[in-house]
């Protein structure tokens, strides 16, 4: 029946056909028994067109619903199996493609190209999976095979070498009927929270999948924003329904409900002692409760529809973002007085999120204008403007260690970007629909993203970062700050590096002892703080951020005279 060479053959999962694909450009589908050469038969079933060159290799879906074939014109071709029409076409490869393989779990497709690449691609929405796997001198890559497990990729390659990959996405969940509108990471790293338009609030169990309990519900208003208590016990969501509700993350069930707000509440957010909860709604109130006594302490008239409202990190000013007639984004607020610092202008559409970076200089907003933009909290001017999104950016998150920022957009992609440089990483990370919601693990290894197809996704950010050259952005920044800083030179003359501050003192010791940080007893020195040979006074007037530990320097004096923490910590200086 094939007019050319036939290059691929494959079973259905229940025996009853098989399918060859052949360098005529077509795909035909046979009866059992012209696999097995039974004269008696031979029979046609279906001959389907769609590529145009050489079908090199083919895939059958578990369920045998959909068939997939790879073609030398580059593409990628997916099949009803009922109708035998084409469902969808995979383009990204720029040469053959000579194998494809699907892992496991059925939800991601590997392919194997001339073009020197391997690529991973989502079954269910056809989107590409993080940038393409490069092997090095763009050569051949014959094959590819996923592990049992489906957290490997193998390939081979042309060069007489196998290659192992990570697999980027983990799992994908799957539960509410709704879109998703935030995402948090439970304590303990295993599990978790998204809140949907559907109004529940879901737990999900990172390794499994599965979700965990039933729904939480208090009444049927969607429910946009959720955030978790700094001790890990509680959660407070905000409402469509104008409300902000307490929840016991133990039981599941409200605890109380703070009303008060004349629109749906948007953005929620704790004090770092967990002693206070901050809310806005799209009525325009930013308002400060006491989660003790469940009253009002604070209330902000922004004359903005908010979307988003944040603390400093030291808690003295309140960002707010959201749009108004007179073309205002975002108003930075004093926390106590609620009197207005300051109007960032420099945004052109509503703004949608808002993020403080952990050392308190920069702010980073997110709009509908589909840009990023980042603030110096000192002048109060735009120092950059991060473009790549082609649609609403409607949430950011910050990693742990600070380096990365994670964006959610309505182009249906995040992004990730490094923060030190304004420059995106990476591929954007492919979604079925729009993105509205970002969330890191605490140990920023994980991102989870909130999708309006209904479902959360996982990606493994280790994995992200190493196909891009990047794994050093898992590390916590080295330190750049105005020490006073004696080290030995070769000339044994110690060489100082100068600081306008003006108040020193020596007093505290500091050892770092397996990634935790360790406070030994007052010691007064007599002498130069040697150890190696080097000594650091760190002003009074300078907190900042430092070292693995994410250690918070607090306005009083330390020394440091470790040096094996010194050649960690500051070998950039």
């Amino acid at each position: 029946g094939h007019a050319d060479w036939v290059r691929s053959v494959r079973w259905t999962q229940d025996g009853g056909q098989v399918l060859s694909g052949s360098d005529d450009g077509a795909a035909r589908v046979w009866d059992e028994y012209m696999k097995i050469f039974d004269a008696k038969t031979g029979k046609l079933v279906a001959n389907l067109k769609g590529h145009e060159g050489t079908v090199i290799c083919l895939a059958w879906t578990a369920d045998g619903t959909t068939l997939i074939s790879g073609s030398n014109n580059h593409s990628i071709r997916m099949w009803n199996t009922t109708t035998w029409q084409q469902i969808n076409v995979l383009t990204g490869h720029t040469n053959t493609v000579y194998d494809i393989t699907i892992s496991p779990n059925g939800r991601i497709l590997a392919s194997a190209s001339f073009d020197g690449t391997a690529r991973l691609w989502d079954l269910e929405n056809g989107q590409p999976i993080s940038s393409p796997l490069q092997h090095a001198g763009n050569v051949i890559v014959w094959c590819a095979s996923f592990s049992t497990d489906g957290r490997l990729l193998a390939t081979g390659c042309y060069d007489k070498n196998a290659y192992i990959w990570d697999i980027p996405i983990i799992l994908r969940e799957a539960g509410h009927t709704k879109v998703i509108q935030g995402v948090i990471h439970l304590p303990g790293g295993q599990r978790i929270m998204t809140c949907s338009d559907d109004g529940s609030l879901q737990i999900w169990n990172l390794k499994s999948g599965e979700r965990i309990g039933s729904d939480w519900r208090d009444g049927a208003s969607e429910v946009y924003v959720v955030a978790l208590s700094p001790d890990g016990k509680q959660v407070v969501s905000g409402s469509a329904d104008d409300a902000v509700r307490l929840w016991d993350i133990d039981t599941g069930k409200v605890v109380t409900k703070w009303t008060g707000h004349a629109g749906h509440v948007r953005s929620v957010r704790w004090t770092q002692d967990g002693g206070r909860v901050l809310s806005a709604s799209f009525g325009g109130t930013a308002m400060v409760w006491d989660v003790e006594r469940g009253e009002t302490i604070l209330v902000i008239k922004t004359w903005l529809n908010l979307e988003s409202a944040i603390y400093s990190p030291d808690e003295t000013m309140i960002a707010t973002g959201g749009f108004n007639s007179e073309k205002e984004y975002i108003k930075i607020f004093d926390e106590k007085t609620g009197k207005l610092v300051t109007n960032l202008k420099g945004h052109t559409w509503t703004v949608y999120c808002l993020a403080w970076t952990v050392d308190g200089t920069t702010l980073i907003s997110g709009s509908f204008d589909e840009s990023i933009r980042t603030w110096n909290t000192t002048t109060w001017q735009q120092i950059n403007v991060l473009t790549a999104h082609t649609n609403c950016v409607y949430g950011i998150a910050i990693s742990p260690n600070g380096r990365i920022l994670a964006s959610a957009s309505w182009d249906r992609t995040a992004r990730l970007w490094n923060l030190e440089n304004g420059k995106p990483i990476s591929s954007p990370l492919q979604h079925s629909n729009w993105v509205r919601c970002a969330s890191f693990s605490t140990d920023g290894k994980l991102l989870t993203t909130g999708c309006d197809d209904n479902n959360a996704y996982t990606w493994d950010i280790p994995t992200i970062l190493r196909e891009a050259g990047l794994d050093d952005l898992l590390l916590n920044p080295n330190v750049s700050l105005p020490f006073l800083i004696s080290l030995p030179t070769e000339d044994a003359h110690p060489r100082t590096v100068t600081s306008p501050y003006s108040r020193y003192a020596i007093g505290l010791y500091i050892y770092l002892v397996d990634s935790k940080l360790m406070y030994p007893r007052q010691m007064l020195h007599n002498d130069r703080v040697s150890g190696a040979g080097a000594t650091i006074l760190i002003p009074i007037d300078y907190p900042q951020v430092f070292s693995t530990t994410q250690l918070i320097i607090l306005p009083y004096v330390i020394c440091i005279s470790s040096y094996f923490f010194l050649t960690s910590v500051f070998s950039a200086l």
